[in-house]
């Protein structure tokens, strides 16, 4: 019991304790915060890295697509459904 009461009136102990409780709840950059900020930090990123992979592999499309017009060609039909004079598009569409 003596024990206990020396470490509660000593007044470092409580001083490091409160310390540690402000830090770990209190605080606005507290320990919950840091691991929410770190996981967010580390999805977004996830995310740079897949839109530059986007970007890289668009900026290629475009060189391919300014010089092969059979490509340019290609690309248009099948992405915005456009056609020569007296022919037909049919859109197949398939079901899930």
């Amino acid at each position: 019991m003596k024990k206990i009461l020396y470490y509660i009136k000593n007044k470092y102990i409580i001083v490091i304790l409160v310390f540690i409780v402000t830090i770990v709840f209190v605080d606005d950059n507290n320990l919950a915060m840091s691991f929410q900020l770190r996981s967010q930090l580390k999805s977004l990123e996830y995310k740079k890295q897949y839109y530059l992979h986007e970007i890289t592999t668009d900026s290629l499309n475009t060189v391919q697509l300014r010089k092969d017009i059979r490509k340019a060609e290609q690309y248009g039909r099948e992405e915005y459904f456009m056609k020569r004079k007296n022919e037909d598009i049919f859109i197949i569409q398939k079901s899930e």
